[in-house]
């Protein structure tokens, strides 16, 4: 054989020992491929991990969509869905979802707490005149301004008084500001008078005279709960309040609120202390006319809390005005 045929069959089998080496590559990565690949349920595993962390490319991060913001509604104002668009967070309670609240709504609500130590800062809210005031009660001036349940409340506290005292002689005397002129009956500046949920109350005489409240009125004190009404600032309370017994002012609070005080014997300061023992895991229960509520206390968290609300139930976020917020459930 002369030398340039078996330079060309050299070349041959160079090429036919690439081309075996390269298939017995090809076939061993095949199989390492078969043996490394994961099954099915990993992949819906890692697909739903994916899913619920909201991933996309690049490592940005998705933004949610869907959620809404619930804001808190008054008991008797329509109802807020505390489910729609909101799905619970793993820390809170079953079957509840999360009111976002900022530090500054403790300082708002039907039931903050207000006295020396702790002054309101909050606003009036919408005021309403007493325009709409039925005839069962008096008005020292028709010019006074409160708040749109409070009239509601006076009206049905009123109608009850008449019907029993058969007379329409209980007149409010004054609400958010004294009335300061000289010779007033309350002259003194109260601290929870600005938050609108206030009054004044005094009798108004057959001979057209007035006639202040220096004990409560008998009637009042016995019933003016049932109408959502306490006392602020009772006698036994001066210590704790820094304010002066004032049997004529009354505060509004609702009637689950005011139903609770007057079922377990308790003043207004002591209801807030009463109430942080009740987190949402011990609960109070009150029942008004055919319905019943739950109360409970949440502490607040620095720089934003998670207030937890059942699913599909009316409800209300109060600030206690010192370091929590208390919620009202329409069960």
């Amino acid at each position: 054989m002369n030398r340039k045929n078996q330079s060309e069959l050299s070349l041959k089998n160079v090429a036919l020992l690439i081309g075996a080496a390269i298939a017995v590559m090809w076939a061993a990565d095949a199989v390492c491929r078969l043996v490394r690949k994961p099954d099915a349920s990993a992949v819906r595993w890692s697909d739903e991990i994916v899913a619920d962390n909201l991933i996309i490319d690049a490592g940005d991060t998705a933004e949610t969509q869907g959620t809404t913001e619930i804001p808190e509604g008054t008991l008797g104002i329509p109802v807020h869905d505390a489910g729609i668009g909101t799905e619970p967070k793993s820390d809170l309670p079953d079957g509840c979802v999360g009111i976002p609240k900022d530090d500054s709504h403790i300082y708002s609500g039907i039931l903050v707490q207000i006295d020396q130590s702790h002054p309101y800062t909050g606003s009036t809210g919408e005021l309403t005149t007493f325009a709409e005031k039925n005839e069962t009660y008096r008005m020292k001036r028709m010019d006074l301004s409160t708040r749109p349940e409070v009239l509601a409340a006076m009206n049905s506290m009123g109608s009850a008084y008449m019907s029993v005292s058969g007379v329409a002689n209980l007149m409010v005397y004054s609400t958010i500001a004294p009335y300061d002129v000289a010779g007033s009956l309350y002259p003194s500046a109260l601290p929870d008078r600005s938050s609108g949920y206030c009054v004044d109350l005094c009798l108004l005489n057959e001979d057209g005279t007035i006639s202040k409240f220096s004990e409560p009125n008998a009637w009042v004190k016995e019933n003016c709960w049932k109408y959502g009404f306490v006392l602020s600032y009772p006698e036994t309370d001066s210590a704790a309040t820094g304010v002066e017994y004032a049997p004529y002012h009354l505060r509004y609070i609702g009637p689950v609120h005011a139903a609770l005080m007057h079922d377990n014997h308790l003043t207004l300061s002591a209801y807030y202390a009463y109430l942080k023992e009740h987190p949402y895991s011990v609960p109070l229960y009150q029942t008004v006319g055919d319905t019943m509520y739950m109360v409970y206390y949440v502490q607040a968290v620095s720089g934003g809390t998670e207030v937890p609300v059942p699913r599909d139930k009316e409800f209300d976020i109060s600030g206690n005005n010192s370091d929590g917020f208390i919620v009202t459930v329409k069960n």
